[in-house]
């Protein structure tokens, strides 16, 4: 007896929420522990290590194909990264996931992030930089330690080279400062180019 798609369908969801860890989620898991600082009694932090004479974070670039899993293998590894998964005074997890729409600009970037920390309201006629220092300050205040960017190869689709430029210059600033975070971007093959 054939069943139908509305008896299956509890048993297709369950079967939908199964994740199989892989060798690429012990080196994701790898890569973000290295890059966020140990206490004194050896216990893992949410605070970024300073690379580069203590300057700046370093950051992880996962590429794969469409539909290859990196959504689920990320979301899956920050869940069980203690450190972030909860900051107390928020009741947020110190990362924030955003992700990118097509075509982005830095503006456009910059807009999506202030929304995913709670601000709807940015004036049309800000300036590029008011909006990344707003980004900075948002995210600094959440206490965000980690900034994931999903679908990150649509950044970089811009024919001009300037944009792109800017596009790379501004999230390596995010990675500088006083309250800097490491940033997560991750893609199709696009992004490797």
């Amino acid at each position: 007896m054939t069943k139908s798609y509305l008896e299956v369908a509890p048993t297709i969801e369950l079967l939908r929420q199964v994740h199989f860890r892989t060798d690429r989620d012990e080196l994701l898991e790898k890569q973000i522990t290295r890059l966020f600082s140990v206490d004194p009694e050896g216990r893992q932090t949410h605070e970024p290590v300073r690379f580069t004479a203590g300057t700046e974070t370093n950051g992880i670039i996962m590429i794969d194909g469409s539909g290859g899993g990196k959504s689920t293998a990320i979301e899956k590894v920050l869940g069980a990264f203690e450190p972030l998964t909860n900051n107390p005074e928020t009741e947020r997890p110190r990362y924030l996931k955003i992700t990118v729409e097509s075509p982005a600009t830095q503006k456009s970037l910059g807009i999506a992030i202030l929304k995913a920390t709670g601000v709807d309201d940015v004036a049309e006629r800000a300036k590029v930089w008011e909006i990344w220092s707003a980004v900075r300050v948002r995210l600094h205040r959440m206490g965000v330690s980690l900034l994931w960017i999903d679908e990150a190869h649509d950044m970089f689709k811009s024919s001009a080279g300037v944009e792109t430029d800017n596009m790379f210059k501004m999230l390596k600033s995010l990675m500088q400062g006083d309250h800097p975070v490491v940033l997560l971007l991750s893609g199709t093959e696009r992004l490797s180019k």
